[in-house]
């Protein structure tokens, strides 16, 4: 590459990202210092700022200030802490380049301060339940729809970025080891986990989908637009963003979204299987007892149980729907056995029966013990519990129990 013989703005903007490249910085990485440096260009023009060394700090205030009181068109709000930032850290990179190369004397830069780009934390993150009502949508829309739906689901999957799912090859999926192989900045690659589901939808898309957009030029490319070609990243971003309109939801979506909802997810998973489960809500199932009908078959019946836990308490509500007794928990807890690493709900109740049948007491104490075991993404209660029921008699009654969160 040549080194500009003049010092215009423009000139040395484009040396700059020939250097870029050259030090094997992504081409995504290069565009968007592009844009952020355009952005200032065009600044500069309005106020007769052509040349390199005419950037000093005098000139950055008045740019910070600019920005600080520019407001996007397209919704009229100011840019974030970190845009303005970033911003501002292009030019600053840009002259220090310059510096190094000879092309300015002194870097006038050095000395500047940035603003903070704060912490913030995504505007519209989508519960599970949500998540699944985008990825119905796809579906109305035939074979593209399909299309779609795997993108979406690959996503939400790998947690990846768009710029990273363009980029993936037919062989970067292992679904033998459900592993991917992703191409990230700056050449790096990595090895990511796909669920099971993620994986079968891609097997669906690679046999039977994928080859109807396919052509000659495709070549290895995974996912294929309705030219044959590799996906281009904005493309993805509006394909979200449809779906997410349609399924009804106003607010802003795009790829990070999934991307946050990956990691909030699986930080929820990681929680429920190795912290502490989330057994909040009502629980309907089917209690199995030793204790035998005038028909001879083991008694069973359906009962609810009501669980609300935070870091204060823990409380446990029955219900018996052949309203025949009633059961109160006197004592509950969730605990973790060392010895196999499993999660367990015990607890005591004590039960009421205001009409007792002639063979049955009116009140007796009973203890039942749960392992909480995961299916998947859903959560299971099964055990078995025992009572003093008529123990004098020799008729005290146990059996099993398995409930489902509704």
């Amino acid at each position: 590459m040549d080194k500009p013989t003049t010092k215009r703005i423009w000139r040395c903007a484009k040396y700059y990202f020939e250097l870029c490249l050259a030090k094997g910085q992504s081409s995504d990485t290069v565009r968007g210092k592009r844009g952020g440096l355009k952005k200032f260009f065009l600044w500069c023009i309005e106020r007769n700022v052509t040349y390199i060394d005419q950037i000093d700090l005098d000139l950055m205030d008045d740019y910070a200030a600019y920005l600080n009181a520019y407001r996007k068109p397209l919704d009229g709000q100011p840019l974030c802490p970190a845009q303005k930032r970033n911003l501002l850290t292009f030019v600053k990179t840009f002259v220090k380049y310059m510096h190094i190369k000879k092309l300015l004397p002194t870097n006038l830069l050095e000395n500047i301060e940035l603003p903070s780009k704060g912490e913030q934390i995504p505007k519209a993150l989508y519960t599970t339940d949500e998540i699944e009502t985008i990825l119905e949508q796809p579906l109305l829309f035939g074979v593209k729809g399909l299309r779609d739906r795997a993108i979406l689901e690959t996503f939400f999957a790998t947690g990846i970025r768009r710029g990273e799912l363009v980029k993936l090859n037919i062989d970067d999926v292992d679904f033998n080891s459900k592993l991917v192989r992703i191409h990230g900045k700056g050449k790096k690659e990595r090895l990511v986990p796909i669920s099971q589901r993620g994986c079968e939808w891609l097997a669906f898309y690679i046999g039977k989908i994928r080859p109807m957009f396919a052509f000659i030029g495709s070549g290895k490319a995974l996912f294929l637009a309705n030219n044959g070609k590799r996906y281009v990243p904005s493309k993805l971003s509006d394909t979200a963003s449809r779906y997410v309109k349609l399924a009804g939801f106003d607010r802003t979506g795009a790829c990070h979204l999934y991307r946050h909802n990956t990691a909030t997810t699986m930080l929820d998973n990681l929680l429920n299987r190795h912290v502490c489960p989330d057994l909040n809500g009502k629980w309907v199932g089917e209690i199995t007892s030793t204790f035998k009908n005038e028909s001879g078959e083991y008694f069973s019946k359906t009962v609810e149980m009501l669980i609300s836990a935070d870091f204060i308490g823990f409380d446990i509500r029955l219900k018996s729907l052949d309203k025949y007794q009633r059961s109160t928990v006197v004592q509950s807890e969730v605990f973790r056995d060392a010895r196999d690493g499993n999660f367990y709900l015990s607890y005591l109740f004590e039960s009421v029966i205001d009409q007792p049948l002639p063979t049955d007491n009116s009140k007796f104490d009973g203890a039942a013990k749960l392992t909480v075991r995961f299916d998947e993404n859903n959560i299971v209660l099964v055990g078995t519990y025992w009572t003093n029921r008529a123990w004098q008699r020799g008729q005290n009654t146990a059996g099993k129990i398995e409930l489902r969160r509704e």
